[in-house]
């Protein structure tokens, strides 16, 4: 009898999620950067887009960073949404789309060692320079 209330508890919060136009994932997300990167990243770096309501997560385990953008603002609204990261030699991975709450996450490609270029925001990109080298 336990199992079924928790089976019928979890659908109902997944339904109520998906009735408010969020994914049981974006929600998730949205309350923690780690959430959905992976559990083995820890967040080394952050970027407030002003104005636009939007933070940039840089987060690293040890290979690779990701790169998520959590919305602020206009969270009941699709707006422009972007996440970018790029190590030297290598293009830019990217995720820009209409989103309700973020971006992402992107990864690198190996970076242990090497300076990266990353960035985010809505509807007005902020990129940084190339940092967090070695």
């Amino acid at each position: 009898m336990k199992k079924l209330r928790a089976g019928a508890s979890a659908a109902l919060i997944t339904a109520s999620l998906l009735a408010l136009g969020s994914s049981p994932a974006q929600a998730a997300a949205q309350a923690s950067p780690i959430g959905l990167c992976g559990s083995s990243y820890h967040v080394i770096d952050s970027h407030v887009v002003s104005g636009y309501g939007a933070t940039v997560y840089l987060l690293y385990n040890g290979t690779r960073n990701c790169v998520v953008t959590l919305k602020t603002s206009n969270l009941s609204k699709k707006t422009v949404t972007m996440a970018l990261v790029q190590t030297p030699g290598n293009p830019s991975h990217e995720d820009s789309g209409y989103y309700y709450e973020y971006a992402g996450p992107v990864y690198s490609e190996p970076s242990a060692g090497q300076c990266i270029r990353w960035g985010g925001g809505q509807t007005y990109k902020w990129e940084s320079d190339w940092e967090h080298c070695g």
